[in-house]
C-alpha cells in the first residue's frame, strides 16, 4: 500500500481513537446532561470544529512532508530544504501517491 496513504489513515485512526476516550469519559456527564434535555450544542459544535481543523490541519502537514520527500528523491543530485521548497512551488513537484518500489519523478 502506498506509504502516504497509511500515514493518513493511521492519522485518522489516532484522531479516531481519542475521540472515542473523550467520549468514554463525558459519557457520565453527557447521559445525566442528555436526560434533562439540556446539550449544550454550541459547545458540540465548537468540539467538532477544533477536532475537524486539527484533523485538517494534520493531513496537510503529512502531504507537504511527503511532497517534499518525494520531491527530494526526485531530485538529480543533494538538494537543499530550500530548493525543494522552491521546487514545489514552482510546480515541478514530485507526486505523493508514488509506491515505495519506484523512483520520484517531477511532475
Amino acid at each position: 500500500m502506498n506509504p502516504f496513504v497509511i500515514k493518513v489513515v493511521m492519522m485518522f485512526f489516532r484522531y479516531g481513537l481519542m475521540a472515542v476516550a473523550g467520549a468514554i469519559g463525558l459519557a457520565p456527564t453527557m447521559d445525566k446532561l442528555i436526560s434533562e434535555n439540556f446539550v449544550d450544542y454550541e459547545q458540540v459544535v465548537t468540539g467538532l470544529v477544533i477536532t475537524l481543523g486539527t484533523m485538517g490541519y494534520g493531513f496537510y502537514r503529512k502531504f507537504r512532508d511527503e511532497q517534499k520527500l518525494k520531491t527530494a528523491q526526485a531530485a538529480s543530485g543533494p538538494v537543499t530544504e530550500h530548493q525543494v521548497e522552491a521546487r514545489i512551488k514552482l510546480g515541478v513537484g514530485a507526486t505523493v501517491t508514488t509506491p515505495k518500489d519506484q523512483i520520484p519523478q517531477p511532475s
